[in-house]
């Protein structure tokens, strides 16, 4: 996993195979809420593994399948790591929504009263951010561009939306000046 910050503004992920000669993907890191901003409560322990889990709708095409494949190997723990713990006290969840990879990350409460047979719950302790996958390379860290479906950004391209909204309302504030008659 690689960040990459671009004019103090953008930042773009490169996520590539554990294995070195598998695929890579750069991700444009977008909608970034911090675990302070949400005032989410909630703490699980260093070095415990996570139950990573996905959205059923990666399945349904190959470019899903494989940022699945992707994903679950960077983001979980090897088991028999010599620093992980043998318990499992948190979820990290990756949704598919509209073509962005929402990721969510949640804490496992066991219940309050182990008696009355209720089952664990799930709080979320953040952050929380998505992921716009940009372009999916052949090898690590570059190669042939895998993905003819996905459009490579150029480096203003995050902006360039924010200034075509800029000069719009410009121009509908130009169109509604009143002219007096002379």
């Amino acid at each position: 996993v690689y960040f990459e910050a671009r004019k103090m503004r953008d930042l773009f992920l490169w996520a590539a195979a554990v294995g070195g000669e598998g695929p890579s993907v750069k991700f444009l890191v977008q909608q970034v809420k911090p675990s302070s901003d949400l005032r989410l409560t909630g703490n699980c322990l260093l070095g415990s593994r996570p139950v990573v889990s996905f959205d059923p709708s990666f399945a349904g095409s190959a470019h899903g399948a494989l940022l699945k494949e992707l994903l679950g190997q960077i983001f979980s723990t090897p088991k028999g790591h010599p620093r992980s713990k043998p318990f499992h006290d948190h979820v990290l969840h990756f949704s598919l929504l509209g073509g962005k990879i929402v990721v969510r990350h949640y804490q496992v409460l066991p219940p309050l009263d182990a008696a009355k047979g209720s089952e664990d719950s799930l709080v979320e302790i953040g952050p929380r951010f998505s992921l716009l996958p940009v372009k999916i390379f052949g090898r690590s860290s570059g190669g042939e561009a895998r993905s003819a479906r996905l459009r490579e950004m150029t480096r203003d391209c995050p902006r360039e939306r924010d200034c075509r909204g800029l000069v719009w309302r410009r121009d509908a504030l130009r169109q509604r000046e009143v002219r007096l008659p002379q």
